[in-house]
C-alpha cells in the first residue's frame, strides 16, 4: 500500500524463513491432517464445507482438525529445539 512503510530486509528474511520451515514441516504429517490444515487455514474454509469437501462428518473434522494442529505444533517445537540445540 502507498501509506504504509516498507518493511525492513530482516523480518522479509524472517519471514521466508518461516514460510520455507513451515511448508517442510507440513510435508512431515500425514495426508489427513495436511489436507484438513490447508482447507482451514489456506482456503479458510469453514468447519462444515471441510466436511463436505472430505465427504467426512463434521464431527470427525473437527477433532481431526485439532490433532493436526496439535501435531504440527510439536514438530515446530522439535526443529525449534534442534536449532537451539546447534546454535542455529
Amino acid at each position: 500500500m502507498w501509506g504504509s512503510r516498507p518493511r525492513d530486509p530482516e523480518s522479509l528474511l524472517l519471514e521466508s524463513i518461516d514460510s520455507q520451515t513451515l511448508s517442510r514441516l507440513m510435508e512431515q504429517l500425514p495426508l489427513e491432517y495436511r489436507e484438513v490444515l490447508l482447507l482451514r487455514e489456506v482456503e479458510d474454509l469453514a468447519y462444515k464445507e471441510i466436511a463436505d469437501v472430505t465427504g467426512l462428518p463434521i464431527g470427525t473434522e473437527m477433532p481431526r482438525l485439532s490433532r493436526a494442529r496439535l501435531s504440527l505444533r510439536k514438530l515446530w517445537l522439535q526443529q525449534a529445539e534442534t536449532e537451539n540445540a546447534h546454535g542455529v
